[in-house]
C-alpha cells in the first residue's frame, strides 16, 4: 500500500497495485523487468481476485477514502468491474491510472456508466497517433 495526497486532502489515498498484465508495450515502461523477472521464475504476474479484495478490505479497515487501482492496465482483467464495485459499496473514491485502451469497449463503458466517485488518468504519449503508437509499440493504441 502506497499513501499518498494526505497533506493536500487529510485523507488516506492507497494505490493499488493489481498486477503487471498490460496490453501496451510502452518504451519508458517502469514495471517491465519486474514483469520479465516475474515470468522468468514462472511466478505470477497479477493478484488474484481474492488478493486484490483482501487488500481492499485492509484499506477500508484502516480508513482509506481513496483507492487508486494500477498495474500493468488494471482495466484488462476479468474482474475488473467486480473490483471497482467492491471498492464502491466500501465508500472509496476510485481512481484508474489506465493506458485507455479498453474503454473504447462499450460493454466495459455500459458496466462502469452507473459508478460515481470514479476518476480515470490516461497518458497521451503525443499529439499523433503515430508519435502515440510508436511510444506504445501498439498500433492503434492512441485510437
Amino acid at each position: 500500500m502506497t499513501a499518498r495526497g494526505m497533506a493536500e486532502t487529510g485523507q488516506l489515498i492507497c494505490d493499488l497495485k493489481l498486477g503487471y498484465s498490460c496490453n501496451n508495450d510502452c518504451l519508458h515502461c517502469v514495471i517491465a523487468g519486474n514483469r520479465d523477472a516475474l515470468l522468468a521464475r514462472s511466478m505470477a504476474i497479477d493478484l488474484t481476485t481474492e488478493q486484490a479484495m483482501n487488500l481492499l478490505r485492509e484499506y477500508h479497515r484502516q480508513g482509506a477514502a481513496r483507492v487508486v487501482l494500477t498495474g500493468g492496465e488494471p482495466t484488462i482483467r476479468e474482474d475488473f468491474v467486480d473490483l471497482v464495485r467492491q471498492a464502491q459499496s466500501w465508500g472509496f473514491a476510485v481512481g484508474i491510472q489506465t493506458n485507455g485502451r479498453a474503454l473504447a469497449c462499450e460493454a466495459l463503458c455500459d458496466a462502469i456508466r452507473g459508478f460515481d466517485r470514479l476518476c480515470f488518468t490516461i497518458p497521451l504519449h503525443g499529439d499523433s497517433a503515430d508519435f502515440h503508437d510508436a511510444v506504445t509499440q501498439r498500433q492503434g493504441s492512441f485510437e
